[in-house]
């Protein structure tokens, strides 16, 4: 147990060999379960719901995992160090006892031994301290209105457009922009955009996602000016999980649908995606 532990690989109870003892199948699955093990062989079917049974966390303890998680993420967004829950404080192996009861409660029976590379390796969650959130914490319509903020510069528009090999007078030429209907240089819509998505990071998806998998769509409603103050303020649009089921050894399928709003110093919306 303390090797598979230390190494990061569910221990898999062994099994009982006679399909028909089934108080010594509940028995030996309440030792595995005290013990640690994150499941049990079964050689037969009829032993696959006692394992289930066995092992699926009961009700109160999941809605205590969600409380313990909930109570940790609230104090890494404050920037407290210390989170209690029931008057108890919430060390690492406490969370991390909670983060596997609430991935055991999730889709699949947690309690055979296929969940060793569908729930042990995949879906496990990292262990260093994060400040994004995960998909389950996400809420619809939530708005997070982020700290961090920036002006964008000449210097800002001219160094991306030159570095992404865009020659837009737009962006570039002042003599060309005062011409336009702008009346000046406007920044490129990409930068936008990508600041847009930087400043999220810090508190949706820091430490929390595998990768930007891309975006269904994107707006520039309005143009953004050199040394204009801005601000990002993203909102959860929606949830959706993908309809296929993650292969073994794969991170899971849990996708996150957001729309973000950069505002200008005059309150116009620039950017939805």
């Amino acid at each position: 147990m303390l090797a598979a532990r230390r190494a990061g690989i569910p221990a898999i109870d062994q099994a009982v060999i006679d399909p028909t003892d089934e108080a010594r199948l509940t028995r030996e699955v309440a030792e595995a379960v005290n013990l640690g093990f994150a499941g049990k062989v079964c050689i037969h079917p009829r032993q696959v719901p006692a394992v289930h049974a066995g092992f699926r966390p009961a009700l109160d303890e999941i809605e205590r995992a969600h409380r313990i998680v909930a109570a940790h993420d609230t104090s890494v967004h404050a920037g407290q160090g210390v989170s209690m829950v029931d008057g108890t404080m919430i060390d690492r192996p406490t969370l991390h006892r909670a983060l596997a009861v609430l991935a055991h409660a999730e889709g699949d029976p947690p309690a055979v031994h296929l969940r060793a590379d569908r729930r042990g390796l995949a879906r496990q969650r990292p262990t260093c301290p994060v400040a994004g959130r995960y998909f389950d914490q996400l809420t619809v319509g939530e708005v997070i209105h982020h700290a961090v903020t920036r002006t964008i510069t000449e210097a800002d528009n001219t160094l991306f457009s030159c570095v992404t090999m865009n020659p837009q007078p737009l962006h570039l030429d002042e003599a060309y922009s005062a011409a336009t209907k702008f009346g000046t240089r406007i920044v490129n819509s990409m930068f936008t955009l990508s600041v847009v998505v930087g400043l999220s990071v810090y508190e949706l998806t820091l430490g929390t996602v595998v990768a930007n998998l891309g975006f269904s769509s994107v707006e520039t409603p309005h143009p953004v000016f050199p040394a204009t103050p801005s601000a990002s303020r993203p909102k959860s649009a929606r949830r959706a999980r993908r309809d296929r089921d993650p292969p073994p050894g794969s991170w899971s399928s849990s996708t996150a649908a957001t729309t973000s709003t950069k505002l200008s110093s005059s309150g116009a919306a620039v950017t939805h995606f």
